[in-house]
């Protein structure tokens, strides 16, 4: 176990023996979401590891969809980054690959279009204490466009 002090770095180094999925829990109070940040390990060989590295350093597929300049005009990008887009915030997670991604809301949610929509409505009741504010005021069709194109970046 090791404190998570703010304005201190922690470094944590696990070596793995098997390949395999990991599940670990958050082991230190540390805020209102604390309950819920679970985490996986998912240990593969160097090989995968090297080829998931290599996917994961170009910009997304990002195909032409109604959900993209939504995005854009809801401000979304003021806050995330979108490789190979014009998204270049950098203050919340950078969705580029989000449909790649097993889950959501740091291993909350499995990634889906309904939980992305949700997420976004809804943020504060999906993961109390996240900073992204709610987009309540976005129409349910919206959401489910711009969660659409974000489940689609692969």
């Amino acid at each position: 176990k090791t404190d998570a002090i703010p304005g201190r770095v922690n470094r944590l180094v696990l070596e793995p023996t098997r390949l395999g999925v990991y599940n670990g829990v958050c082991a230190e109070f540390c805020g209102e979401a604390h309950a819920q940040m679970g985490f996986r390990v998912v240990v593969v060989s160097e090989a995968d590891y090297a080829a998931r590295v290599a996917a994961e350093a170009g910009p997304a597929v990002v195909l032409d969809h109604p959900g993209r300049p939504l995005f854009m005009q809801n401000g979304c990008d003021a806050c995330h980054a979108v490789r190979g887009t014009e998204a270049k915030g950098a203050v919340g997670p950078d969705l580029t690959h989000l449909g790649s991604r097993k889950t959501l809301g740091a291993g909350l949610l499995p990634v889906t279009a309904e939980n992305i929509s949700r997420f976004v409505r809804e943020t504060n009741h999906t993961k109390p204490g996240v900073e992204m504010p709610a987009f309540s005021t976005l129409s349910e069709a919206d959401a489910a466009a711009i969660a659409a194109w974000l489940g689609d970046l692969t």
